[in-house]
């Protein structure tokens, strides 16, 4: 049957530039990444057929900072399309909702997660994570 998947991203907002995002960013899931990575390009999340995906953000330090996702956009390569919608944009509380398509696709889809700090239109950080449908 498969399930959502919930992928959730921690950031060190205290010492993020645009120069080391990768080594400020942790990102965990609730599926088989249960566990923080600070490797974001090497993190590959789960995904069912016809369920929901969805990406948040917290700070990972002890302030009051925000994170928002403001995109998740396909790397622009052959890799196969996981994805059947993408969504508008964030929700109100800076979390993004995406629809995994209703067949099986083998194979990986890389992507990126774009976020602001604190609701602020510059800079935007980005990591690029990958997707992998389960097969069941």
């Amino acid at each position: 049957m498969g399930q959502d998947t919930d992928i959730t991203m921690q950031v060190d907002t205290k010492n993020i530039n645009k120069h080391n995002v990768d080594s400020h960013v942790t990102l965990t899931d609730n599926r088989s990444n249960k566990q923080p990575s600070k490797d974001p390009k090497n993190f590959t999340s789960q995904i069912s057929k016809g369920k929901k995906v969805t990406w948040s953000g917290n700070a990972g330090d002890e302030s009051d900072d925000t994170i928002q996702i403001t995109n998740i956009t396909k790397k622009e390569t052959h890799e196969p399309e996981l994805l059947q919608s993408r969504g508008k944009g964030p929700d109100s509380n800076g979390k993004y909702k995406a629809n995994v398509k209703d067949e099986f696709i083998k194979g990986v889809e890389g992507y990126y997660i774009e976020f602001t700090i604190n609701h602020n239109k510059h800079p935007v950080y980005r990591v690029d994570p990958k997707l992998a449908m389960e097969e069941n």
